[in-house]
């Protein structure tokens, strides 16, 4: 009888053993698993890292295309002001109530002074905007190739 029971026993923790080195495999299959899930939601969010930055890089760009366009109509807007501040300019010296000897003497020789100082003044100022013109269009870069 106690040969029999520590047979018995014997039997059981051979059993244990193999019982537990089967809950042993199924555990390591279980965390194999969870490793190729957490591998597979890493690439995925490395994925998605990636279209984030692609997307940031797409949007910088298209700021800085409208960034450029700002400074050019700025500058277009700048010059513009400064061709008519040149005109206002003349103007105003010209219409203040100040005694000039330009406009002295004969009223035929005044009004050629006047219309001479109208025609510079207006043909300095559409001189002035046809530079400017010339040096913002991909005409100036046909005709000057060697601003580059």
């Amino acid at each position: 009888p106690i040969v029999t029971t520590s047979v018995r026993a014997l039997q059981g923790r051979r059993m244990s053993a193999a019982a537990q080195l089967v809950d042993h495999e199924e555990a390591e299959m279980l965390l194999e698993s969870h490793v190729q899930e957490i591998a597979a939601a890493t690439a995925v969010l490395d994925l998605l890292a990636y279209k984030i930055e692609a997307t940031e890089k797409f949007v910088e760009f298209n700021i800085d295309v409208m960034r450029n366009r700002l400074i050019r109509v700025d500058a277009a807007a700048s010059a513009t002001a400064a061709i008519f501040g040149v005109g206002s300019f003349v103007g105003g010296i010209f219409g203040m109530n100040l005694p000039t000897p330009i406009f002295e003497g004969d009223p035929e020789v005044v009004g050629w002074r006047f219309d001479l100082v109208v025609g510079v003044t207006v043909l300095g100022m559409a001189a002035a905007a046809a530079m400017f013109y010339v040096a913002t269009t991909k005409w100036a870069c046909r005709c000057f190739p060697f601003d580059k």
